[in-house]
């Protein structure tokens, strides 16, 4: 921290600054910084310039909230994941020739960036992932510059049709009572991650039932059987008795008649 701190004191004493909350711009570019001090005390600070340097992380801006300008570019940076979130009012963000992976991680500390216009990310290896320029548009809707050039109407479009079918199809999957492995990489993670692949399953009324569903299934239907048999045997039984009895009426009708042309 001792050389970034030489060269921060350098800069204010240049600048003729002796009161932290009269800082508003810092310029600590080109430096060949391999760490910067921390930068906290400087409340009110609206634009800060780390360029060219050869910073592996930043987490030198814990209290800067008024943080309009963060210009990163041309460092060694590999990771920024939960040093940049809280930055809510900025509007400028250069990130591009670093080594940042891992897009999904990258793009999350842009969430609550309300107010960012302008941002770059080009020569990183996140750059080189599928359908990278419409996964960041669709997850930073307010960015009207990306990588020096105009977000195009058609191009949010688009990435509101793919990405919201896709979580359609999570919310459908979830609907359907699938059992949760973890969260999904659903945005094309780093290179050494395979992309999750969504099997949309059927509702339950459609799976195929285990074993004891069976059982069941063959219980019922004996039952079914059974009753089935034996109200037809005693529906036939009536009927014949039936048949039977009106039978012999008739047939005893006949032999009564016979008795009396005999006398």
């Amino acid at each position: 921290m001792a050389a970034s701190a030489k060269v921060l004191e350098a800069h204010l004493k240049e600048r003729g600054i002796k009161k932290d909350k009269d800082v508003e711009e810092l310029y600590l570019a080109k430096q060949n910084l391999s760490e910067c001090v921390e930068l906290t005390r400087f409340k009110y600070l609206r634009s800060l310039w780390l360029n060219k340097n050869r910073l592996r992380d930043i987490s030198c801006l814990d209290n800067n909230f008024q943080l309009a300008e963060l210009y990163l570019q041309n460092n060694q940076l590999t990771d920024i994941a939960g040093v940049l979130q809280h930055l809510t009012s900025l509007k400028v963000l250069m990130l591009h020739n670093n080594q940042l992976t891992k897009l999904d991680k990258v793009v999350k500390e842009f969430n609550k960036m309300q107010c960012l216009k302008i941002l770059n990310l080009f020569n990183n290896p996140v750059a080189q992932e599928p359908d990278y320029r419409l996964y960041v548009i669709h997850s930073v809707p307010s960015v009207e510059l990306l990588d020096r050039q105009e977000v195009l109407k058609s191009e949010k479009e688009a990435g509101k049709k793919i990405y919201e079918q896709e979580q359609e199809k999570i919310r459908e999957t979830v609907a359907f009572g699938r059992r949760s492995e973890g969260p999904p990489n659903l945005y094309y993670p780093g290179k050494d991650q395979p992309l999750t692949k969504f099997v949309l399953e059927l509702p339950c009324r459609y799976i195929k039932p285990d074993k004891s569903e069976w059982f069941e299934f063959l219980f019922v239907s004996q039952r079914f059987l059974f009753v089935w048999t034996f109200t037809f045997i005693n529906l036939n039984l009536i009927v014949f008795v039936v048949f039977y009895s009106n039978f012999l009426v008739l047939f005893k009708g006949k032999l009564d008649k016979s008795a009396l042309f005999c006398h």
